[in-house]
């Protein structure tokens, strides 16, 4: 049922938790289930990663912002924002963003820019859709 919903989403929010060092194997399985049902590159998909916890401070953490940026490295996820439920701190921005990489490919790839300005064709943009699912 899950791999229904993830074919026809058009942008998805991971959320990672640095209190629980399983967090970033579960969300690695769900970027790589998002790929699988859209046959889709993650660099191509607009992903923003939230991480949850940053009203605590940077120590006493299972995990590390650095595991964090490799995971986002190892899928070309350029989007990592720290965030807090307990204050609300970027709540509001993480979804804000995520509507941003959604409408708006050039924030998705900014090497298009360069391309562009070198008059280099960009035939990867497709016509946009209609709706939109944002899972």
């Amino acid at each position: 049922m899950q791999d229904q919903y993830f074919r026809v989403t058009h942008a998805a929010l991971f959320c990672c938790d640095l209190a629980f060092e399983n967090s970033l194997d579960e969300m690695r399985y769900k970027i790589e289930q998002l790929a699988r049902a859209k046959d889709e590159d993650p660099a191509n998909i607009p992903i923003v990663i939230s991480v949850n916890k940053c009203d605590k401070g940077l120590t006493g953490h299972a995990l590390t912002m650095e595991q964090v940026r490799q995971i986002a490295a190892e899928y070309r996820i350029n989007k990592i924002m720290e965030t807090s439920a307990l204050d609300g701190t970027n709540v509001k921005e993480v979804f804000r963003e995520l509507v941003l990489l959604t409408t708006d490919p050039f924030r998705r790839h900014p090497e298009w820019i360069e391309k562009i300005e070198n008059g280099e064709p960009i035939t990867t943009i497709t016509a946009r859709k209609k709706k939109c699912n944002v899972m």
